[in-house]
């Protein structure tokens, strides 16, 4: 008797070539991977570089390459990491010139996901393994690439759903004059981003790295509060360590974000309570957190969520 065939669908996931969007992506890969999905998982080279860059800066002075999925191959889940073009050049700084590679993402990015996911498609046996694609709601471009193909194309929103409706009902808020109509900008318009001599200053209290694991830092029993600009992984890995946060938002979902912390999940403070800050104000609010009602009230509203973020 004939062994019965099982179909095993194939997932070919599309993350935005940024952190705050890349780790939902990778939890979810593995979840998928963990229910007997096939994943195909797809970063650009340089976003890839960068990270492979940072991981070895902070780990190893070697320049080996990083397999994000390692661990989850070794354990047996059936996950490819491969990586494509964005069409520029390594060298090519992304931030100083964020409005070409934004439009690059929309208009030439497309094409290089369109001959990947072809390639894919050509060289598999779709009736065993049915394609379909995951990709960032960002890309608004991946749903004419899956009607081409004829598969299913599951668009993943990575920030919270009260900032997808936000977006969603922007133009009827701004009728009713609920925000004014604003221009979201880079607030990344220097590659040095730190005061001249700022290292030097604090190289004796303090410890300066381009990349660290988040979580083996929350999870240090050294850490009683987290200084963060409340992007949606940093609150939910900061609850999952018990740590309560200082919230400064700086832009996208992160006042947002801010507005759960504090006054919803009350497990966070602001940092900024009026429209400038200065030092005293900073060291006000560490002292808020760290010690007295105020940090007993956050670290009981904690105990609530740790481990079930």
């Amino acid at each position: 008797m004939e062994d019965k065939l099982i179909m095993k669908p194939h997932a070919i996931m599309i993350a935005l070539p940024y952190q705050g969007h890349l780790n939902p992506f990778v939890h979810l890969a593995i979840k998928l991977a963990s229910k007997g999905c096939k994943i195909t998982f797809v970063l650009t080279e340089h976003f890839h570089h960068q990270i492979s860059k940072s991981h070895n800066n902070t780990i190893t002075t070697s320049s080996s390459e990083v397999d994000i999925f390692s661990e989850a191959g070794n354990s047996g889940l059936d996950i490819r990491y491969t990586t494509i073009s964005d069409g520029f050049p390594l060298e090519f700084d992304r931030n100083l010139n964020l409005d070409e590679f934004w439009e690059s993402l929309f208009n030439d990015f497309p094409s290089r996901v369109d001959e990947f996911v072809g390639e894919i498609i050509e060289s598999s046996d779709v009736s065993l393994s049915p394609i379909f694609l995951v990709t960032d709601t960002a890309y608004s471009w991946t749903g004419t690439i899956a009607k081409k193909y004829n598969i299913l194309n599951v668009s993943f929103w990575t920030e919270p759903a009260m900032v997808f409706a936000i977006c969603y009902y922007s133009d009827l808020l701004r009728q009713n004059g609920h925000f004014p109509p604003t221009k979201i900008v880079s607030y990344i318009d220097d590659t040095h981003v730190l005061p001249v001599g700022f290292e030097d200053d604090v190289k004796d209290r303090g410890l300066i790295v381009p990349w660290c694991n988040q979580i083996d830092v929350l999870s240090n029993q050294a850490v009683g509060g987290f200084l963060t600009t409340v992007g949606r992984n940093s609150i939910f890995e900061s609850i999952w360590c018990g740590i309560p946060m200082i919230c400064y938002p700086i832009t996208y979902d992160q006042p947002t974000n801010r507005k759960l912390v504090v006054d919803d999940w009350k497990v966070g403070i602001s940092l900024c309570d009026g429209v400038s800050l200065n030092r005293e104000e900073v060291a006000k609010k560490i002292k808020k957190l760290m010690s007295g009602e105020t940090s007993d009230g956050i670290r009981n509203e904690m105990k609530m969520f740790e481990h079930n973020a």
